[in-house]
């Protein structure tokens, strides 16, 4: 199976090399694809280093959801893909874990949620799976062809696609595949300046989409 791991970056080398130097280690058959601001040189460069698809966003600053698009867009011919990022640590059998559930609870379609270390079994079951791997085909069938609804910043995007899933019998989460969650919300990141200022915004979105029942109003990126 060729996987994408998709991975917006913001100005962050540090957590950048980071997240692929151990993506590399525990998953060297992933393909990973950087979505960059744009003028992020060292981007540029650390992802030459690891081997991976590079791309700069369409929009700056425009949050998780619409770089995870940005770079679906610059690899659309995987078999599945993960959304990643900067600020993750990926550790050892993760994604062995999260393939053994693909195939045992899902049959090998839909989206396996993976354990952050941030919410437990009982967060995970009534709200969402933070980070995820979805399957071509459930991003096609179930997610409208997106990575994510491009209607988020980055609050409610694993919602709305946690409950795609859901709906469609298609989820899963894998407990024991571990990527670790470092970010703390550093003070003076632009990025969370302005997800902070857009959530009470971004909540009413979610509100509405989910009495619609996430119509699938927005172009797919892949078909």
């Amino acid at each position: 199976m060729k996987i994408a791991v998709l991975t917006p970056t913001i100005n962050r080398p540090a957590g950048l090399r980071r997240s692929l130097k151990s993506l590399k280690a525990t998953a060297p058959t992933c393909t990973p694809v950087v979505a960059a601001e744009k003028g992020d040189a060292q981007a540029r460069n650390i992802a030459a280093e690891f081997g991976a698809i590079f791309t700069v966003v369409s929009e700056p600053l425009a949050g998780g959801a619409k770089a995870w698009n940005d770079a679906l867009r610059a690899a659309p011919d995987f078999d599945a893909y993960f959304t990643g990022s900067d600020d993750i640590e990926y550790t050892p059998g993760w994604l062995e874990e999260v393939l053994r559930l693909l195939d045992v609870d899902l049959k090998g379609s839909g989206l396996v949620g993976i354990n952050d270390n941030r919410w437990g079994r009982d967060k995970v079951e009534k709200m969402c799976a933070t980070h995820y791997l979805m399957t071509r085909d459930f991003v096609i069938e179930h997610m409208g062809g997106v990575a994510a609804q491009p209607f988020y910043f980055c609050d409610w995007t694993d919602m709305e696609a946690t409950a795609r899933a859901r709906r469609a019998g298609k989820f899963t989460w894998a407990e024991k595949a571990v990527v670790k969650h470092l970010w703390d919300g550093p003070k003076g990141d632009p990025a969370y300046i302005r997800a902070a200022k857009m959530r009470p915004a971004v909540r009413l979105i979610w509100n509405d989409r989910k009495e619609r029942g996430f119509p699938n109003d927005f172009e797919p990126i892949i078909k």
